[in-house]
C-alpha cells in the first residue's frame, strides 16, 4: 500500500507463476507516476499486463502509481514531481525502495508547458530539476504522438498518409498541437481518426500490443527527437527507449 497521494495499481493477473520465485535483491522496481490520469496510465497498465509478451525482464517489476482524489484528475508535472519525492521518502523509510537500483519514472507531455514557444525555459528548468529524482518519459507534444507511431499510416483530414511522412509534412501543426474542438487537439484528433477511438476514454491497449515494436522502430527515425532538452522545440518521444530499457536484465549491470 502506497501512502501519500498515490495509490498502487494491483493487476488482476499475477506476474509470476506459483513455482517461479524471484529473489527481491535481484528485482529492480520501476515506480511509474503520471501527469495525466487516463491514456498514459492505461497504456502502462497494458505494458505491465503483457510484460512477458513484450520480453520485459522477469527481474523488472513495474509498479503503477495512480493519483488519488486529493491531487485531482489534472495536475502539472511540477506537482507530480513533488508528490513523487514525498512518496519515495516514505518508501525508503519502509525499506520498499532501494536507492541503488530502484527508479521512479515520471511520464508527462512536453505541451504541459504550453504555449511551446513562450515557456521554453520553464520546461528546460523542470527537466534539469526532475532528472535528479526520476527517469523522465516525455512525449512532445503529447502522448498521442507516441501512439501514432504504432501505425504504418495515419489519417489527416480524411487522407491516409505514411506515418513518418505525415509527421514531417505536418510538423508545425503537430508541434503546436492547438485545440481543434472541445474534445481534441490536432494530435489527438489525428489519433482518433486513425484508431477509431478517443484515447482519453477508450485506449483499447489490446489493439496496440502487436504494434509496439513498430512504434519503437519508428521512434528511432530522424523525424523524431529522443533528447529531452531538444524536445523543447521539436517533435519527439523516448517511450520506446524506456520500453527497451525495461527489457534489460538488471543483473547484467550488477556489481
Amino acid at each position: 500500500m502506497i501512502s501519500g497521494h498515490f495509490r498502487s495499481f494491483t493487476p488482476l493477473t499475477q506476474r509470476f507463476a506459483d513455482d517461479e520465485i524471484v529473489e527481491m535483491e535481484n528485482t529492480k522496481k520501476y515506480y511509474f507516476v503520471f501527469e495525466g490520469s487516463n491514456t498514459e496510465v492505461e497504456y502502462f497498465k497494458g505494458i505491465e499486463k503483457y510484460s512477458k509478451e513484450l520480453e520485459i525482464s522477469n527481474f523488472i517489476k513495474i509498479i503503477i502509481l495512480e493519483k488519488d482524489e486529493s491531487i485531482g484528475t489534472h495536475s502539472n508535472p511540477k506537482r507530480i514531481l513533488q508528490e513523487a519525492r514525498i512518496t519515495k521518502k516514505e518508501l525508503i523509510q519502509k525499506e520498499e525502495f532501494d536507492e541503488e537500483i530502484d527508479k521512479f519514472v515520471l511520464v508527462f507531455d512536453r505541451d504541459s508547458f504550453k504555449p511551446v514557444d513562450s515557456r521554453r525555459e520553464e520546461y528546460l528548468d523542470f527537466i534539469n530539476e526532475a532528472e535528479k529524482d526520476a527517469i523522465l518519459a516525455v512525449t512532445s507534444p503529447c502522448f498521442e504522438i507516441w501512439l501514432l507511431l504504432h501505425f504504418d499510416k495515419i489519417i489527416i483530414d480524411g487522407l491516409e498518409i505514411e506515418t513518418l511522412e505525415a509527421l514531417e509534412s505536418n510538423y508545425e501543426k503537430f508541434r503546436q498541437n492547438l485545440k481543434v474542438s472541445n474534445k481534441h487537439t490536432f494530435t489527438s484528433k489525428v489519433f482518433s481518426a486513425t484508431a477509431g477511438t478517443n484515447p482519453k476514454s477508450n485506449l483499447n491497449f489490446d489493439n496496440l500490443l502487436d504494434k509496439i515494436q513498430n512504434a519503437i522502430e519508428k521512434e528511432k527515425s530522424e523525424v523524431l527527437e529522443k533528447d529531452l532538452v531538444k524536445m523543447v522545440d521539436k517533435l519527439g518521444s523516448n517511450i520506446g527507449l524506456l520500453i527497451e530499457q525495461l527489457r534489460i536484465d538488471p543483473r547484467e549491470n550488477a556489481n
